[in-house]
C-alpha cells in the first residue's frame, strides 16, 4: 500500500444537534457492496464498527432482492460483520458531521449522534435524468427506480414496459422486468452500434464476460443509436415516440441516463472533489483527515471495485494496514471506471429535447423557459427556487449541469430532509 498521504485537520464552526450519544471505532455510511466490505474488514480486525443505512435491508439498489429479502452473497457478507461484533443500524441517514468526529444522524427513531474515530463514506449513486417532454407524466420512472419498486411489490406482470436511456443499467433492468412478466420494449441505447461493440470487446478483456452472458435474453431486443424524444398521455403516461420516429404505447417509461455519486455528504465535510467525485489516494482516504471514501463517490465502475476499495479501506481504518498482503490492485478497475464513462457519454441531441413548457424542477414547477435566461444557478434560485424542493436538487441540479453547466455551489445541514422536531434542541 501506499504510504498515507498528509491532509489537512477538518474545520467545522457549526453548532452541533444535542442528542444521545453512541461510539465506535469506523463508521461506515452506506451498506451497500462498498459499505459491507469495508464494515466486514474493519470489523474482523478488531475494530468497533457501525454500519448506517437509510434503507430498510443492506445491499443498495442493484442487490436489493424480491420484497426486501437479501441476497445472498450481501447476506454472507452481514452475517460475517454481525458475527465479528459490529452494529448496522437501517433506516437511518447521516444528515451532518458538526465535527472532525461527531456525525449527527436521524431517522424513524429521532435523531442521534455518533462519535468516530474514522469515517468511510459508501454513499453510492443515484439516477441521472434529462428533461424532454413528457417525462412527468405519471408512469415515467428511473430505470432502477421501477426495478426497486418491482422488488417491492409493483406487479408489473403483462405491462407494457419501454426500457430506455444510457448506461449499463440498461441489460439488468430490462432482464429483471422481463423474468418478472412485464412485456418488455428495448433496452433503447443512445450510443451507436461501433460504440457498443467497443465496449463489449473492452468488458469482455475487464473480466466481465459472466455479466453480459447473464442478459443473453435481453440482447436480440437491444436497439442502439436510439432514444426517446417525447411521452404522451393526458392524466397519464399512455405512449413514448422514439428518435427513429417509432410510437410505443405502453404502460411505464423506465428511463436513465447513467448514475451520479451521491457526494453531498463528502461535499459538506469538506472532501476535494476531481470531476465530479471525490478525490482519494491508493488508501481510499479523501482530503480530510480520518475521512475514507469508497464506491461510486469515487467512480461509476461497479460492484466489484466497491468492494476492493471498501476493503482496503476498512482494513485501514481498523489500523492493520501492515495486514494486507501486498498491494491491492485497483488500477485495472478504476480504467473500468473510465472506460464506462467513456462508452456512454451523452450525445447533444439529448440535451435540446426540453421546449420552453418542458419542466426542469418538478418540486417546484420551473420551467426549462424560465431557467436558460439565469447566468448562475444561485441566480436560478433566487429568481425560480429550482433545486429548492423536498429533493433538494437531487434530480434537477445534475439535469441542470448538463444542460447549463451549473455546478452545485453549496450543501448544506441537513443534507436530506428531516422532521422540524430533529431540528429542534432537546434544550432549547
Amino acid at each position: 500500500m501506499t504510504s498515507p498521504t498528509s491532509a489537512p485537520a477538518c474545520s467545522f464552526a457549526r453548532k452541533e444537534w444535542r442528542s444521545s450519544l453512541d461510539s465506535c471505532d469506523v463508521l461506515v455510511v452506506g451498506a451497500g457492496h462498498a459499505g459491507l466490505a469495508a464494515a466486514k474488514a474493519a470489523a474482523q480486525h478488531g475494530a468497533n464498527v457501525i454500519l448506517i443505512d437509510d434503507n430498510p435491508a443492506p445491499g443498495g439498489q442493484i442487490a436489493r432482492a424480491k420484497h426486501g429479502r437479501i441476497d445472498s452473497n450481501i447476506r454472507k457478507s452481514l452475517d460475517d460483520f454481525l458475527s465479528a461484533g459490529g452494529s448496522i443500524r437501517q433506516g437511518e441517514s447521516v444528515v451532518d458531521v458538526p465535527s472532525s468526529n461527531r456525525a449527527t444522524t436521524a431517522g424513524a427513531k429521532g435523531k442521534g449522534e455518533i462519535s468516530f474515530r474514522n469515517l468511510i463514506l459508501a454513499t453510492g449513486s443515484r439516477e441521472l435524468f434529462l428533461p424532454f417532454p413528457g417525462w412527468t407524466l405519471p408512469g415515467v420512472m428511473g430505470a432502477g427506480g421501477l426495478q426497486a419498486l418491482a422488488k417491492g411489490g409493483l406487479d408489473v406482470r403483462k405491462k407494457r414496459i419501454v426500457v430506455a436511456g444510457s448506461g449499463p443499467l440498461l441489460m439488468p433492468v430490462a432482464h429483471f422486468l422481463t423474468a418478472a412478466g412485464a412485456l418488455v420494449h428495448g433496452p433503447f441505447e443512445q450510443v451507436s452500434y461501433l460504440t457498443l461493440g467497443s465496449f463489449a470487446l473492452k468488458a469482455l478483456a475487464n473480466g466481465k464476460a459472466r455479466d453480459l452472458a447473464g442478459y443473453a435474453s435481453v440482447l436480440p431486443h437491444y436497439r442502439p443509436n436510439t432514444w426517446v424524444v417525447e411521452a404522451h398521455g393526458s392524466s397519464k403516461l399512455e405512449s413514448v415516440q422514439l428518435s427513429t420516429g417509432q410510437v410505443i404505447d405502453c404502460d411505464y417509461l423506465a428511463c436513465s441516463y447513467g448514475l451520479v455519486p451521491n457526494t453531498e455528504l463528502a461535499r459538506l465535510i469538506g472532501c476535494e472533489l476531481v470531476g465530479g467525485f471525490v478525490k482519494v489516494d491508493a488508501d481510499q482516504r479523501t482530503s480530510v483527515e480520518n475521512v475514507f471514501c469508497v464506491g461510486e463517490p469515487t467512480g461509476i465502475g461497479g460492484h466489484e471495485k466497491g468492494s476492493t476499495e471498501g476493503f482496503v479501506a476498512g482494513m485501514i481504518a481498523a489500523g492493520e494496514e501492515s495486514a494486507l498482503k501486498g498491494p491491492i490492485q485497483v488500477s485495472k478497475l478504476n480504467k473500468f471506471v473510465d472506460v464506462l464513462a467513456k462508452t456512454f457519454k451523452l450525445r447533444p441531441e439529448l440535451l435540446a429535447l426540453a421546449d420552453p413548457d418542458t419542466i426542469v424542477c418538478r418540486c417546484e414547477d420551473v420551467s426549462y423557459e424560465r431557467l436558460k435566461g439565469q447566468p448562475s444557478l444561485r441566480d436560478a434560485k433566487l429568481q425560480t427556487r429550482c433545486g429548492m424542493g423536498p429533493c433538494q436538487g437531487r434530480i434537477c441540479g445534475p439535469a441542470m449541469q448538463h444542460l447549463f453547466g451549473w455546478e452545485a455551489d453549496t450543501v448544506r445541514p441537513p443534507i436530506i430532509p428531516v422532521p422540524l422536531a430533529d431540528l429542534v434542541s432537546q434544550e432549547a
